[in-house]
């Protein structure tokens, strides 16, 4: 996967001299992503990682800011000791189109990056479908699609379209196994795909790759010699870092992945989830869901998390109440007793 390195300005409008911090305190990838710096009105950071990795900044003095990792130097702007000037506030409808779909096409999702400020930020359909949003002027919002791509918009006033290439099927999207040293959390959401390419060959798979698999009936894992699609594995690696990526071709459905059973269960993570969050899928009552990121060797909480295409290639470990689908429900309601 290419990298980007670029330059942020955190700008922070202190008036009184007082020295202020603004740093990452979250991305989109596993890998972990660090900058900070310090400064009376504005400081600069400097910070590398994945192209298209979307970085959550938070200055001392309150308030978070987006960027996106994309070779391009930006800003992250922060109103410190009052100085915010006063805010205009203006909607706008954003006309999701998903271009190359075709009204008999698989309905695919649109949905905002910034979750926690727009949650209900999404909608769905074949062709295309309207969301309703509100905010500041000038505001700008990232989208992304079920299918693939990513689209802004800025908030004015004035209805806009997020435009995303879209084909037949849920395929072409991209994903990666970082193998880290160590254990690993990993899934395979495609049946077939385009030959991989990455910085882990074959010897090292062979040679340094151990899988484990959860069996939720007897709560134990079991060594395997082999993956299958739609299913989510702890990885250990023996030798060094290395990543894999994919190009999928026949994706997995979200209908075909294995029931979940009461209590802890391993989930693989395919792209018909894509827009959703964990919690919201079929019929299922979750007490909890956690990815693991490798490199901090922390649990990460996903609950309340939308999914994106870069959580393709990760499992999510979820504890449910229920015996239960994650697959939405088709067909009409049982007849009544």
């Amino acid at each position: 996967m290419a990298t980007s390195t670029s330059r942020t300005s955190s700008a922070q409008g202190s008036s009184g001299g007082t020295s202020s911090n603004g740093s990452i305190v979250s991305t989109t990838q596993a890998t972990e992503v660090v900058g900070s710096c310090s400064g009376a009105q504005s400081c600069i950071a400097d910070v590398k990682g994945y192209n298209g990795t979307k970085l959550v900044w938070k200055s001392d003095c309150g308030g978070y800011a987006y960027t996106v990792l994309d070779g391009e130097n930006e800003y992250a702007t922060f109103y410190c000791n009052g100085t915010q000037p006063p805010v205009e506030i203006v909607s706008e409808q954003v006309k999701c189109v998903f271009s190359g779909n075709g009204s008999e096409g698989p309905t695919q999702k649109c949905y905002t990056t910034d979750y926690a400020g727009y949650p209900n930020a999404y909608c769905s359909g074949t062709e295309s479908c309207v969301i309703d949003v509100k905010g500041p002027k000038g505001k700008e919002l990232g989208w992304e699609s079920s299918c693939k791509g990513y689209a802004t918009t800025r908030l004015d006033g004035e209805s806009e379209y997020a435009t995303f290439e879209c084909g037949k099927s849920r395929g072409g999207q991209t994903y990666t196994i970082n193998a880290a040293t160590g254990w690993n959390i990993v899934s395979y959401p495609a049946y077939s795909f385009e030959p991989p390419t990455g910085s882990c060959s074959a010897t090292t798979k062979g040679d340094s790759f151990t899988y484990y698999w959860y069996n939720k009936s007897t709560g134990k894992y079991e060594k395997v010699s082999s993956t299958k699609a739609g299913e989510a594995y702890w990885l250990h690696n023996s030798g060094g870092p290395c990543s894999i990526e994919y190009k999928i071709k026949e994706p997995v459905p979200l209908s075909s992945l294995p029931e979940l059973g009461k209590g802890w269960n391993f989930v693989a993570i395919v792209p018909d989830m894509i827009g959703s969050s964990i919690e919201s899928l079929g019929d299922c009552n979750l007490k909890s869901a956690y990815s693991y990121n490798a490199e901090s060797r922390k649990w990460v909480p996903e609950i309340g998390s939308r999914i994106t295409e870069a959580d393709l290639g990760k499992g999510f470990v979820v504890n449910s109440n229920n015996a239960c689908s994650l697959a939405v429900a088709s067909g009409p309601p049982p007849l009544p007793d």
